[in-house]
């Protein structure tokens, strides 16, 4: 470049920076309710705009309304603590600079959209907690990246660009799997770009979301047949194990008994009878209601009377005085019996 043309270029940023500075000079009752700043070329740092107002010489203050920032190409090579006045800003643009470090930048809670593509950065820049959870578009393309690490506490990142950087592998995309709302990603300019199978294998990195056709990779979208394949869901939802015994056998055994010809074969144990269990229960019952009553004259020489409830009294006869009486008789005698040896 001649000399000539470098003197004309100085002339020209000085002669902008005096019509910038006349600008804002003497304009302090707007600068509060600006709500967007724009700054292409002029400024040797930060602090000479946000802190200094231009050169006009008042006191910083803070930028209460101001939301998106836009200083490009100008010569700063990193932040300062001026970043402070503009807590609100929501749009940070600092793109073709000389940047090597973005400390300051953690001051800037509700940050969404950060530029800061042709820089000289070697690493993400660092952000607060509130602002990992509100960037959504985030460019670093053409810079020295060597690593994606701290890329995984974006969590709502939808825009990524990383291009033309130096990322070699696609190894250095695991932070990608933490990110599932992003919806582009720009790779292309990096060194892991030149393997044949580089989109099917930045698919395999990306978040199970974010494995749709609908997801952008250096300007085109995924193709199916670039999507790894994924393990289906079976139709029917296996049946969960019941807490209790298992109705299954209970109706196997009813149903079977209540089939003819389905009768136990085994001979029934020694001294049953041959009965079955419910007869054998059956008669069990039975005999529990049974009472014997024996009453016997030990005064008398008569034959002890025996009294059983069990039978009927029309099958049972008594031998009174050798003689043999119908049964009501006989046991008409001897409930007198038991009332005279009771004293009734």
């Amino acid at each position: 470049m001649a000399a000539d043309d470098r003197e004309l270029i100085a002339r020209t940023a000085a002669a902008l920076r005096d019509t910038c500075d006349r600008l804002l000079n003497g304009d302090a009752a707007r600068r509060p309710y600006l709500r967007a700043l724009s700054c292409a070329g002029g400024l040797a740092s930060l602090a000479e705009l946000l802190a200094g107002c231009g050169g006009d010489g008042s006191s910083p203050f803070l930028w209460e309304e101001l939301t998106e920032v836009r200083l490009t190409r100008c010569r700063f090579e990193a932040l300062d603590e001026s970043v402070r006045l503009v807590p609100h800003v929501c749009l940070l643009d600092l793109s073709q600079n000389r940047l090597v470090a973005t400390d300051g930048l953690e001051y800037l809670a509700g940050l969404q959209h950060l530029n800061l593509a042709h820089n000289q950065l070697s690493g993400l820049p660092q952000l607060c907690m509130p602002a990992y959870l509100a960037l959504r578009w985030l460019s670093l393309s053409s810079n020295k990246l060597e690593s994606l690490d701290g890329l995984q506490e974006m969590v709502v990142l939808e825009h990524l660009d990383v291009s033309f950087n130096f990322l070699l592998s696609h190894a250095l995309l695991g932070p990608l799997l933490e990110l599932g709302r992003l919806r582009t990603l720009h790779l292309r300019g990096n060194p892991l770009c030149c393997y044949s199978d580089h989109r099917l294998r930045t698919a395999r990195a990306l978040h199970p979301l974010c494995q749709t056709d609908q997801f952008w990779l250096d300007g085109w979208r995924l193709e199916r047949s670039e999507l790894p394949p994924r393990q289906r869901a079976p139709a029917t939802r296996p049946a969960l194990p019941s807490a209790g015994p298992s109705p299954g056998p209970v109706r196997t055994a009813l149903s079977s008994a209540a089939r003819p010809g389905s009768l136990d074969t085994r001979p029934p144990p020694i001294g049953s009878g041959g009965s079955t269990p419910g007869s054998r229960r059956r008669r069990t019952k039975r005999r529990s209601r049974v009472n014997l009553a024996d009453i016997s004259d030990l005064g008398s020489t008569r034959p002890a009377a025996v009294l059983t409830t069990s039978g009927s009294l029309s099958d049972q006869t008594s031998s009174l005085d050798g003689r043999e009486l119908p049964s009501h008789l006989a046991t008409r005698e001897q409930i007198e019996g038991l009332r005279q040896q009771l004293g009734a």
